[in-house]
């Protein structure tokens, strides 16, 4: 007998239970185990880098569309202020809704993207910021009670208006509302006693509801009753560009067919001649008519306008709003704000 014979069987091969056998079987098993295990880890590195790769474009893309649209909406302005040099040189008599500053430009293509631009007059509103002073509030806080009237506003809400920015803390006619009322607010703030700066401020004053402010907003015509401007020299309102609901509150003898007069025989050159022709405004015999009482707070130019530059690069958006004050033939930047 072969004494290596024991361990072999009958086809000369190693039993299939031997030591050595089992390890080689166990190693493979390992062995595909761990291949797979490696191109599981491949494949999820790939798919990562890819991903991250792909966001880091997209980022890059967002970031260079964003640079893009903001030097294109700071242009927008640029065009504008152009536009309105323009104007005061080409017809400096008056500025009404028919001439070219007035007709808003749409999406208009400049390179990889578009702008928008629109323009308005800050002087077809009335301006808050005139009951700031005692001098001035006698005179205008009339008015604007006939406004609120009209755009049926509770008269509440102009006293407080009137208290946030006067310099005072003497609430008005037992209805506005001064510092002690912001003090027990929760959590409480402080009241501005000066001029309103930003439209939006409105909303942190004492009655002013989201249907106040919207109201206040888009209620003239589709456009702002009222504007936060400057104090002006002279602070007047411009016959050729102001709303119906505002020519309605200028004095109590206006209503909606005489504001309708004068919005159809616009534009306005000269308040003495031209509104004598208009129905409604000369007065009986020349004298006494609402062109009269209104000459101290009444014109047909405007020096301030408001600036809304809107542009887009692919998926992204910036706008630019700007307050200007057009002095001659130069235009001065008085409030800017990118978003």
């Amino acid at each position: 007998m072969n004494p290596n014979s024991s361990n072999l069987d009958r086809t000369g091969d190693p039993p299939k239970d031997a030591v050595g056998w089992g390890r080689l079987r166990d190693q493979s098993g390992i062995a595909l185990l761990v291949a797979l295990i490696v191109v599981v880890l491949m494949v999820t590195l790939v798919v990562e880098f890819d991903y991250g790769t792909r966001a880091s474009l997209n980022t890059a893309a967002t970031f260079r569309d964003g640079v893009q649209a903001m030097y294109l909406a700071k242009s927008g302005v640029a065009a504008a202020r152009a536009v309105l040099v323009d104007d005061a040189t080409t017809s400096p008599l008056f500025d009404s809704l028919t001439e070219l500053w007035a007709n808003p430009l749409p999406p208009y293509p400049v390179g990889n993207g578009t702008v928008s631009i629109t323009i308005q007059d800050e002087l077809s509103r009335l301006n808050v910021n005139l009951l700031e002073k005692p001098s001035t509030s006698p005179h205008w806080l009339p008015i604007f009670k006939r406004l609120f009237e009209n755009l049926k506003i509770d008269p509440e809400v102009l006293y407080a208006i009137k208290d946030w920015i006067d310099d005072d803390d003497d609430e008005t006619e037992f209805s506005g509302a001064e510092s002690s009322f912001y003090q027990r607010l929760d959590p409480p703030y402080g009241i501005k006693n000066g001029p309103m700066d930003s439209f939006g401020e409105l909303l942190l004053i004492k009655g002013v509801t989201p249907e106040v402010y919207n109201t206040l907003l888009i209620g003239c015509e589709g456009g702002p009753c009222i504007t936060v401007a400057p104090i002006e020299k002279e602070n007047r309102v411009n016959l050729n560009t102001i709303s119906i609901p505002v020519c309605e509150a200028l004095d109590e003898s206006l209503n909606e067919e005489l504001c309708q007069n004068l919005a159809n025989g616009r534009p306005i050159l000269n308040i003495e001649s031209d509104l004598e022709a208009v129905p409604g405004w000369g007065g009986v015999g020349g004298t006494g008519g609402p062109r009269f009482r209104l000459k101290p707070i009444i014109g047909v130019k405007s020096n301030l306008f408001s600036i809304r530059s809107i542009a887009a690069v692919q998926d992204t958006q910036r706008i630019v709003e700007a307050l200007v004050r057009r002095t001659g033939g130069n235009t001065e930047v008085i409030t800017w704000r990118l978003r």
